[in-house]
């Protein structure tokens, strides 16, 4: 008898294979690339457009980025999905000494305020 559970539950269910998902590190690296200039994107809908809201970057190398607009100030990474498929949400990335609050923004954590700035002005064109 194996101790490995059956892949299939007794009515022939097989759960989805578990994606691993986007670290914090690899999310941070393609950021700091759209506010560096080290890849190029295009916005599904223009920052201006969207105002308060979800703002969906299409990556040149692939990756998609979605930004939370709040009202014209860049407020967090919402979404980040690799090429391979892996996603993963700004929940994923929280730290146990966030207390329950976003950090992903910080400049101590992730952008230099110079970063910062340059990814704000590619965003509003």
């Amino acid at each position: 008898m194996s101790d490995q559970a059956p892949m299939t539950d007794t009515w022939g269910y097989r759960p989805p294979p578990v994606t691993p998902a986007v670290s914090r590190e690899e999310a941070v690296a393609q950021v700091r690339a759209m506010a560096t200039g080290d890849v190029t994107f295009t916005l599904e809908r223009s920052w201006a457009d969207v105002f308060c809201g979800n703002v969906v970057a299409r990556l040149a190398n692939g990756w998609t980025v979605e930004i939370f607009n709040d009202c014209d100030d860049l407020d967090y990474v919402d979404v980040v999905v690799a090429p391979d498929g892996r996603r993963s949400t700004f929940e994923d990335w929280l730290g146990p000494d966030d207390g329950g609050r976003d950090r992903f923004w910080e400049a101590s954590t992730c952008l230099s305020e110079g970063e910062y700035r340059q990814l704000l002005q590619a965003l509003r064109g």
